[in-house]
């Protein structure tokens, strides 16, 4: 394939094993690279997600260096595939490509990995500027400036975070890591650049790093030293995705915690007023939780503007545990923050309960995960995940002042991070651990669904967030989940205006009559039969449940239906008044259930639904 310009070529990349759920990314730090590139005066292309073809995309591109990404999830995969990029690429063009590492995990690798992935150079940090650099003083670019007095080794050792064999074989670590000190400086997302056909500009961010010392947290670049765009800049970087890219529904504020000053993010939601004027679009962003809880009235502006889902740091149910973290806050506040969003109508509250920490009291966060679900039915939305222990961390630093082991050899927690365990624990047992929360929260969340303890309005706007946004939820994993697609039906049913729940109250006679009783699930899948004895979704139906859920397809009212099953059933009461106020207590039953809804359109037969 031919060039398209003169200029040298940097293929950007992130791949890994198994394939990503990138449906909420936009890979926005390869994107931020390939334009820092293309200002410097090179051409760069990115690509992304499946690993199986990288390979062709390089042949076929022929790029001067090859850049990888590397982070928790693709380390040891990276160090088997990039040598077999490397051979492929030096048989077909007969020299070696350059072969550059970065990304989050680059932080925690050296000599080692460079000779075992056989790469030319790690850069730690933020490459926005030392990629350029780099890149510059390898290829003899000077530009005019004054380094152009020094030698290339000289240039290399002033770049910082850069890890490299030098020219004497010698392995060689410079001090630092890059670090972007202004963000007005950064040019766009470089979207062009991608190699993919798929929708980018969701996710943009307003500042980088984070003022919080979280033991555990791998945020180390620029830590303690936040950094903050102006919102103006930020607000016309969304508009000009939105005009470039009309499929963009929803926008993810990416900051490590958004909230930090208050002003900035006033003037965030009221430029979001103004743009979801002209279309509709929501928001969501992650914030520590005494940030809002300091200044309510705050929250209450974000979701005025469109905030739709907030993430908080929830981590434990232990206070204990979370004032070893650092987190600096308590089991109380989270909670106190969870009813405040649920009152004020925030459609979702998501956070994450670490498993592998320091030694928690017996039964703490399973009883705060159900207290947390109790009070945010059908709004909070819980996640677990294994302690990792990331580079330059406090806990990966000294384990043992947290009272945790970082288990030895291969066995990873599902990435290339091996388990990180309490003293005195086993893996199994960590592992147990996690499998017991999330079972207390998947059964937590069936049993709120069940027994109809979450609020119809808050599940119909989960179905909206689905439907009209593309956003998904742990509430709607459940719901679409095979053996509860009835509910998802049902609700879906209610938000497209198809049904309505069976009145609460004993309709008039007449009223009833008029109504059309509508299955949420197909009747002969879903019904089964043996020895006589009918079953639906694990209950017992009687004779009479069966005929009425049978004939309830939505295409007779109730008064035909009573017509229909009086002469069977005459004999079992004293009069059809009888017979009709049982039918009716059933059809409520049923609704309760989320087996009916119900049509209510007076003149049915002469409308197309």
């Amino acid at each position: 394939m031919e060039r398209k310009t003169g200029k040298r070529l940097i293929l950007l990349c992130y791949v890994r094993l198994q394939k990503a759920n990138d449906l909420l990314w936009d890979y926005i730090g390869l994107f931020y690279l390939a334009g820092a590139l293309e200002r410097a005066g090179y051409e760069a292309l990115v690509w992304h997600g499946d690993w199986r073809g990288l390979k062709e995309q390089v042949l076929a591109h022929r790029p001067d260096a090859v850049g990888f990404s590397i982070d928790a999830e693709n380390q040891a995969f990276l160090e088997s595939l990039i040598p077999s990029v490397r051979d492929s690429y030096s048989k077909q063009e007969g020299r070696e490509p350059l072969i550059l590492a970065g990304g989050p995990q680059a932080m925690a690798l050296g000599e080692a990995f460079l000779q075992t992935a056989r790469a030319d150079c790690i850069l730690r940090g933020e490459g926005d500027e030392t990629l350029p650099a780099l890149l510059d003083a390898l290829w003899g670019n000077t530009g005019g400036s004054a380094e152009g007095t020094m030698n290339r080794e000289q240039r290399l050792d002033r770049i910082p975070g850069l890890c490299r064999i030098g020219e004497d074989g010698i392995y060689r670590e410079n001090a630092g890591f890059g670090m972007v000190a202004d963000l007005s400086n950064l040019p766009r997302p470089a979207y062009h650049t991608s190699l993919h056909r798929r929708v980018y500009g969701r996710t943009v961010f307003t500042g980088r790093g984070c003022p919080f010392s979280c033991a555990f947290c791998a945020s180390h670049v620029g830590h303690g030293v936040l950094r903050l765009r102006e919102i103006a800049d930020v607000l016309s970087e969304i508009r000009e995705n939105l005009e470039r890219e009309k499929r963009i529904r929803y926008i993810v504020v990416q900051d490590d915690t958004f909230c930090i000053t208050p002003e900035r993010v006033r003037e965030f939601c009221a430029g979001m007023r103004e743009i979801r004027k002209s279309r509709p679009l929501v928001w969501f962003c992650e914030t520590h939780v005494r940030t809002l809880l300091k200044d309510p009235s705050l929250l209450r502006e974000m979701i005025d503007s469109g905030l739709v889902r907030l993430q908080i740091g929830m981590e434990s149910g232990d206070a204990g545990v979370l004032k070893r973290y650092n987190k600096q806050v308590t089991p109380e506040e989270i909670l106190e923050l969870v009813k405040m969003a649920v009152e004020m109508g925030l459609p979702q509250i998501a956070g994450n309960f670490i498993v592998g920490g320091p030694a928690e009291q017996p039964g703490v966060t399973e009883s705060f995960i159900r207290k947390l679900l109790n009070t945010g039915a059908g709004v909070v939305d819980l996640s677990t995940g294994f302690l990792r222990s990331y580079p330059l961390t406090a806990i990966s630093e000294d384990p043992a002042a947290f009272g945790l082991k970082i288990m030895a050899g291969n066995d990873r927690s599902g990435d290339d991070y091996p388990y990180v365990i309490p003293e005195g624990s086993t893996q199994e047992e960590t592992m147990q651990q996690r499998q017991r929360l999330n079972r207390v929260i998947r059964e937590e969340m069936g049993r709120l669904l069940k027994e109809r303890g979450v609020l119809d309005d808050r599940i119909l706007r989960q179905v909206e967030l689905n439907e009209r946004f593309g956003l998904s939820s742990r509430w709607m994993m459940e719901l679409k989940t095979p053996d509860r697609a009835y509910i998802y039906e049902y609700y879906k049913m209610l938000y497209l205006g198809e049904g309505m729940s069976w009145p609460a109250h004993m309709p008039d006679p007449e009223e009833m009559r008029t109504l059309y009783p509508q299955r949420t699930f197909e009747f002969y899948r879903s019904v089964i039969t043996i020895r006589g004895v009918h079953r639906l979704f694990g209950m017992v139906l009687s004779p009479l449940e069966y005929d009425l859920l049978f004939y309830s397809a939505g295409k007779l009212t109730v008064g035909e239906i009573l017509d229909a099953l009086w002469e069977k059933y005459k004999g079992a009461y004293d009069s059809r008044e009888e017979f009709g106020a049982m039918v009716c207590r059933l059809l409520q039953l049923s609704d309760k259930r989320y087996w009916i809804t119900v049509f209510c359109f007076h003149d049915r037969k002469n409308t197309e639904i």
